[in-house]
């Protein structure tokens, strides 16, 4: 059975923004009870929370027909930060600590592997310095399997862990969710959560369907994070995708990170 927790975010998209009130708002005041109970361990709920008169202790509150985050403190994630970060659920596990720079690296025609384990170097502190002081654009590129991801990971685990608000996905997943807020009505939601985000990682841009629709999301996307800490990965260098010019102007004018080696996974399967 799902848990009212459960029910607020994609596992039930059909939901109403009423509905997703009510139930936030019965976890929520759940929870709670728990705690003061001592059935909770301290600190999962705020401590101060409590008789809200704005939210009435669930977290959230309907302003007009938009459900909105109180600002008490007492919510957890709204239900398109829920679906948004799925991607980082799964790569909670990927920090900048466990990033193998000194992995074997095959020679190419390009580049020695000494001279790429001395780019995925400078990447990689380029990464982790724009992680403890997040600030304006980075483009994090490479081949497939090189390490872009675990670094973007890596950016988000720590930005989280310092308190800040992320939102990471991968741009085809993303586009995908958007597609599916329009149809529900909740699309203007979504863009607001994500301009909102102190910090927006989209992942794999350039991998998503390339129709006129995605790339005026996208635009609109890019364009709400302009002078706000965003990180963007890709296989393609920043010049060299097929957006429009306006597109490709703002990703060229952020800070790169290249992770210029060979796939590490492809090196892994050839060592099985």
């Amino acid at each position: 059975m799902l848990s009212p927790l459960d029910k607020i975010g994609v596992t039930n998209p059909s939901m109403t923004n009423l509905e997703r009130y009510q139930a936030s708002s019965a976890y929520w005041r759940e929870r709670y009870q728990l705690m003061r109970a001592g059935k909770v361990p301290k600190g999962v709920i705020p401590q101060s929370v409590g008789n809200c008169s704005v939210c009435n202790d669930a977290g959230w509150y309907m302003r007009g027909k938009e459900l909105t985050k109180c600002e008490c403190g007492y919510a957890g994630p709204s239900p398109a930060q829920k679906r948004l970060n799925q991607d980082l659920e799964v790569l909670a596990h990927k920090t900048f600590e466990n990033f193998d720079i000194d992995r074997p690296y095959r020679d190419t025609k390009e580049n020695s592997g000494a001279a790429q384990r001395h780019l995925v170097d400078v990447a990689y502190k380029k990464c982790f310095s724009w992680a403890h002081k997040p600030s304006g654009w980075l483009y994090v590129y490479g081949v497939p399997g090189c390490g872009k991801s675990h670094l973007a990971a890596a950016i988000a685990n720590v930005v989280s862990g310092n308190g800040w608000e992320v939102i990471y996905r991968s741009v085809p997943a993303m586009i995908d969710y958007m597609r599916d807020a329009m149809k529900s009505g909740t699309l203007e939601s979504v863009y607001e959560t994500i301009e909102k985000a102190d910090v927006a990682i989209f992942d794999d841009i350039g991998a998503e369907s390339n129709t006129d629709w995605a790339q005026s999301v996208l635009f609109r996307l890019i364009d709400s994070r302009v002078d706000k800490a965003t990180v963007f990965t890709s296989n393609i260098d920043p010049m060299e995708h097929r957006y429009h010019g306006r597109i490709v102007d703002r990703l060229n004018a952020s800070r790169r990170a290249w992770v210029a080696a060979t796939s590490y996974r492809e090196l892994k399967r050839l060592e099985n």
